[in-house]
C-alpha cells in the first residue's frame, strides 16, 4: 500500500473552521486506500490530546509539533521562511519512514520538505498573494498603495517560487486553476473543492424573524473588512427601513474592532459558539459581503445547505458557480445591498425559492460521496504518473 505523509501547519481539529476542514477532510478521503502520517503544527490554544486520539482514528502515525518562532527579517524578506531546528525534525521523519509521496499544505510548509527527491503534491487552499493583490487595490493613500503593491510583488514572486518546485497542484477553484494555468503551464493541476456534510446541515423551520447572520474567522482579514464594510455601510440604512432587524457576528478569534461593534442589542457578536449550525438556522438569511480573500467560501455552502437565503457579493461566490436569483442574489454595491436584503425581508415566495434551490445546488455539486470520490481519482492519477517524475 502507497504511503504519504499530509504536511499542515494548522492541527485539523477540531474541524470547525475552512483551514482545519481542508486538511481533515483530506486525510478522510485518501486514508481509505493510503497509508496515511500527518505531520501538523499546534498552537498552546490547540486539544493536543484530543487532537492525537482523533487523528489515529485515520492515520497511521500522528507528528505534532508546537508551532515554530520564524525569525520576523527572513519572514519580511521571504514570505514562506521556516524554523531550521524544525526542519531538521522533521527531515529525519521523512527520511525514516520512506514516504512514497508528499502532500504538502500550504506554501509555508514547503519549506520544511527541503531538497527531497520524494514526489510532492500541493494544496495551497487558494492563491496567497490574492489578499495582497486586493489590499493594493483598496488602499487609497498614494503612499501607502504603493508599500502595498511593492507587498504584493513580493509575495507573488515567493508564491512562484515555491509554487514551480512541487510536482502537482491542487486548486480549490476553477479560479485557482486558471491562476495555475496561467503561470505554471507544465503543471498537472486537479480542482478538488471542500465537502459539505448535508446530513448535519439542513434547514429548520424555526428562526428569528428579522434576523441577519455572517459567520466566519474573526481575526481573518477579509472577515473583519466584510463585517465592518457591513456595519458602516449597509446596515444602518436597512435599519431605517426595519428598525428591529439584528445582525449576528458569529466565529472565533474576534478582534478589538470586532468586539467593539457588539451593543448586544441589534448587533451580537458571539465569538467561538459550540454548533454554528444552531446559529444558522436561528437566523431569516444569510450575508456575506466579503471584499477580497481567495478560495471557497464554505461559510456560504454551509448556509445554502441550511436552506437560508443569501445576499452576498460576487467576491463571496468565488469557485462556487451559483446563479443569481436563482441559489442566492448577489449585491455588490451598498445600495444593491440593501435593497436585496430588505427584499429577502419581505417575501416569503422568493425566500422559499431560494432556499430550496440553494440546498439541492449543494446535494448535487459538494456532496461528501462526490468530493471523496476526486481526492481518490486525483491520487490514482498522481500514483499512475509516479514513473515518470
Amino acid at each position: 500500500m502507497k504511503k504519504v505523509l499530509v504536511l499542515t501547519p494548522i492541527l485539523p481539529y477540531p474541524p470547525d473552521d475552512g483551514s482545519r476542514i481542508r486538511t481533515y477532510q483530506t486525510i478522510k478521503s485518501l486514508y481509505k486506500k493510503y497509508k496515511i502520517d500527518i505531520c501538523s503544527f499546534y498552537t498552546e490554544e490547540d486539544d493536543v490530546a484530543g487532537a492525537k486520539e482523533f487523528l489515529m482514528t485515520l492515520c497511521d502515525n500522528v507528528f505534532l509539533f508546537p508551532l515554530p518562532k520564524v525569525n520576523k527579517l527572513l519572514q519580511k524578506l521571504f514570505v514562506y521562511a521556516g524554523d531550521k531546528l524544525t526542519k531538521k525534525e522533521i527531515s529525519k521523519i521523512i527520511e525514516k519512514e520512506r514516504y512514497d509521496f508528499l502532500h504538502v499544505e500550504k506554501l509555508m510548509m514547503f519549506y520544511y520538505v527541503g531538497n527531497k527527491k520524494i514526489p510532492t503534491v500541493l494544496d495551497s487552499w487558494g492563491i496567497d498573494s490574492s489578499i495582497a493583490y486586493q489590499k493594493f487595490l483598496f488602499e487609497k493613500n498614494f503612499v501607502k498603495k504603493i508599500f502595498e503593491l511593492l507587498k504584493y510583488l513580493r509575495h507573488l514572486i515567493c508564491e512562484m517560487y515555491i509554487l514551480k518546485k512541487a510536482n502537482f497542484l491542487i486548486a480549490i477553484t476553477q479560479q485557482q486553476v486558471e491562476f495555475y494555468k496561467k503561470y505554471l503551464k507544465d503543471k498537472s493541476i486537479f480542482l478538488i473543492p471542500n465537502w459539505i456534510d448535508t446530513n448535519y446541515f439542513v434547514p429548520s423551520e424555526q428562526y428569528e424573524k428579522n434576523t441577519l447572520i455572517f459567520t466566519g474567522i474573526m481575526n481573518f482579514y477579509p472577515n473583519i473588512d466584510a463585517v465592518k464594510f457591513f456595519c458602516k455601510e449597509i446596515l444602518p440604512t436597512i435599519k431605517k427601513m426595519k428598525p428591529e432587524v439584528k445582525f449576528y457576528i458569529v466565529g472565533k478569534n474576534p478582534t478589538k474592532e470586532i468586539v467593539e461593534i457588539n451593543n448586544s442589542k441589534d448587533i451580537i457578536v458571539t465569538g467561538k459558539v459550540s454548533d454554528v449550525k444552531e446559529y444558522l438556522n436561528k437566523a431569516e438569511i444569510f450575508v456575506s459581503p466579503l471584499r477580497m480573500g481567495s478560495g471557497l467560501r464554505n461559510k456560504i455552502l454551509e448556509a445554502m445547505s441550511c436552506g437560508k437565503p443569501i445576499v452576498a457579493t460576487s467576491h463571496s461566490c468565488e469557485g462556487l458557480n451559483v446563479k443569481n436569483g436563482e441559489h442566492l442574489l448577489i449585491a455588490d454595491t451598498p445600495e444593491e445591498f440593501v435593497n436585496k436584503v430588505l427584499l429577502l425581508l419581505n417575501n416569503k415566495n422568493l425566500n422559499n425559492y431560494l432556499s430550496n434551490n440553494a440546498r439541492m445546488f449543494v446535494i448535487e455539486n459538494f456532496s461528501i460521496s462526490k468530493i471523496e470520490s476526486l481526492w481518490l481519482e486525483c491520487y490514482e492519477q498522481i500514483f499512475n504518473s509516479y514513473n515518470n517524475l
